[in-house]
């Protein structure tokens, strides 16, 4: 089999019936040979983890998967008693997001193919220029050997943000508890809406035409106007020229479609900008479901067992969120081509990938998401592991800039915790991607809350400036926060943490830990700009830190003080203890802090020690399979 890793990928929305045989070619014939060295390295690490597998595969008896497979049969059974059908989700996302914010805005780049971004790189294209190939996470260069006509339009990410709290509003009143995965998309669950829903519901709606065609949505002929509309004339501020307003009534009804179609509607009404919608009982299904009918459109899965399994079973692997290019080259390598076949392999899955992986395989062929309130948006925050943030430029060396560059993404991914519910993170690591495409990794540990820009920033610059005495010429600077805490609604956690006595805060931890990356890991997930149950990188090369320290946190304001400076620590937690009110320094609802207890506490903890274990040990206890139809039915097994 031919490694197509860092080939072409036409899985984006508008990107069908593309000649990808003839856009490869031109990639490769404009390809630096930095990054050909890069590509041929890491498609080798490739072949051999897949090489690995297969030989493993060919050690194994059919004894041995016969039993692996039965062992799945049972997980299976387990999951599909989790299977819930009642719930109505909804993911949306905003037709090239970024791209179509600049055409509004720009009439003049409606009909012609453009990308936002840079010669380095794009963050979309519109659907334009999709139809030569150009595609977000390319670089601006290379877009345009592919589209020699395309137009550049630098970024404006203010402006961005700005337009997705403007919608935001709209999903709001639909679902307040809603969940964001970035700017340009939100997770909604709107089964209470829908049950409340009593009636039909009347929509204003204006439509433009005439001379000015900087307002949007525009009304075509074509377009039916309704009986009673008003029609008005303004001229345009912006252009001069005159436009004809039409303004008329659409009614939405009581089904989940209508109410879909609804917000959809509104979101054009109120920014100009459409977007697709995916409907399923699930947030994974429903993300996978968005997709089908891009752009401005929507598909919804209907909520039934034997039409969500025989959808996954013909669903390509790709098309799924979290499975990137890496992860679809190591399942193609041992026969995995369709979701179905990630359960027709399932014994040769369990014996060939760890649990994680392979529980998570099953969960995708089975269209069964996690369980929880917040089980759908897996990418986002329950079952999210890190977090990160990269940018590329040209290759320097110059430590201003890389510094420049450093600060700027750790208020970026700080700014970015609240919106995915994150509280913060104990492992910072450091992303570089040398001239040569190299990836280094390097990671900082610490034992309180990383959650302030000037707190990650002091650590990844001491990072940064140990590796720039290497002479490295850079290219590409990311960070990363993992061993994440989120801000839960029963914030179980954060109460047993306040719990703890003195002693165990003072207890000094090593502040600073990494490990070389198996090249061999099972920890498939996380290809870059996908997000799943895993935080490794594939094709990393994870240098170790040698340095160390030992530090203590204050109980009170989380600050860190060097073991040694022990008068200083003494010091400043009398401080701390005759403040009444310390909530100022924390990020939880203010609350006032009570004189601490330390018998009281202790026996608290103990308390809620014997609790959490009989808990765990009660989840662990076997259940049994509910008597639905077996899935052996919908999937034919063939494992010879």
């Amino acid at each position: 089999m031919t490694l197509t890793v860092n080939a072409f990928s036409a899985n984006k929305a508008g990107m069908t019936g593309l000649d990808k045989e003839k856009i490869q070619k031109i990639i490769s014939s404009n390809t630096s040979s930095n990054f050909q060295e890069y590509s041929s390295k890491q498609i080798h690490r490739i072949e051999t983890r897949i090489k690995r597998k297969n030989e493993l595969l060919s050690r194994l008896s059919q004894e041995e998967i016969a039993k692996a497979e039965a062992e799945m049969n049972l997980e299976a059974a387990h999951l599909e008693a989790q299977r819930d059908l009642t719930r109505v989700k909804v993911h949306i996302d905003m037709d090239a997001f970024f791209a179509s914010v600049e055409m509004r805005d720009d009439p003049t780049l409606r009909s012609i193919p453009m990308g936002v971004g840079t010669d380095l790189m794009l963050g979309t294209s519109n659907y334009i220029a999709r139809k030569f190939g150009v595609r977000s996470a390319m670089p601006g260069y290379m877009a345009r050997k592919l589209c020699p006509e395309l137009t550049i339009v630098k970024g404006d990410y203010r402006k961005y943000r700005k337009e997705s709290l403007i919608i935001r509003k709209v999903f709001d009143e639909y679902d307040p508890n809603l969940k964001t995965g970035g700017l340009d998309e939100v997770y909604m669950d709107l089964t209470d809406y829908v049950a409340a829903r009593k009636g039909p519901v009347s929509r204003k709606r204006i439509r433009y035409r005439g001379d000015c065609v900087c307002r949007l949505p525009l009304l075509s002929e074509n377009d039916t106007i309704n009986v009673g509309a008003n029609t008005t004339d303004e001229v345009c501020k912006k252009c001069g020229k005159i436009r004809l307003c039409v303004e008329d009534m659409v009614d939405f009804g009581t089904t989940v479609e209508e109410i879909v179609n609804e917000i959809r509607f509104r979101v054009e009404q109120i920014s100009g900008l459409t977007c697709s919608a995916g409907i399923a009982s699930n947030g994974m299904l429903a993300k996978i479901c968005s997709d089908i009918n891009k752009p401005n459109g929507q598909f919804r899965l209907a909520d039934d067992k034997e039409t969500i399994i025989e959808f996954m079973r013909t669903l390509p692997i790709r098309k799924v969120s979290g499975i990137g290019a890496v992860t679809e080259a190591i399942l193609k390598g041992i026969g995995v081509e369709k979701c179905g076949d990630l359960f027709e392999k399932r014994g040769i899955i369990k014996l060939l990938f760890k649990e994680l992986a392979w529980h998570w395989f099953l969960r995708v062929a089975l269209g069964v998401s996690q369980r929880g309130t917040s089980e759908e948006t897996d990418n986002c925050i329950r079952h999210r592991k890190s977090i990160s943030t990269e940018r590329t430029f040209k290759p320097t060396i110059q430590l201003e800039k890389l510094l420049d560059t450093l600060h700027y993404l750790c208020a970026k991914l700080i700014e970015s915790l609240g919106k995915c519910n994150i509280l913060g993170g104990h492992v910072a690591t450091l992303i570089i991607k040398l001239a040569n495409f190299d990836r280094i990794n390097r990671s900082q540990t610490v034992n309180y809350r990383i959650n302030t820009v000037d707190n990650l920033y002091s650590m990844m610059e001491g990072l940064l400036r140990k590796e720039m005495k290497r002479g490295l010429k850079i290219r590409l600077l990311g960070v990363r926060l993992s061993k994440l805490e989120f801000l839960e609604k029963e914030t179980e956690i954060t109460k047993r943490e306040s719990q703890k006595s003195l002693h165990e805060f003072l207890v000094p931890k090593k502040r600073l830990s990494t490990s070389t990356k198996n090249e061999d890991s099972d920890d498939l997930f996380s290809d870059q700009s996908t997000i799943s149950p895993s935080d490794s990188e594939d094709n990393i090369t994870e240098i170790p830190s040698t340095s160390s320290r030992s530090t203590i946190q204050c109980p009170i304001c989380n600050r860190n003080f060097e073991y040694d400076e022990n008068g200083k620590i003494n010091s400043h937690i009398d401080e701390c203890l005759n403040l009444e009110v310390i909530t100022q320094i924390e990020e939880t609802p203010p609350e006032v802090i009570k004189p601490i207890n330390q018998a009281k506490l202790s026996s608290k903890i103990k308390s809620e020690t014997k609790n959490n274990a009989l808990k765990k040990k009660k989840s662990n206890s076997s259940r049994a399979p509910n008597g639905t139809r077996p899935l052996t039915n919908y999937f034919p097994v063939n494992l010879k």
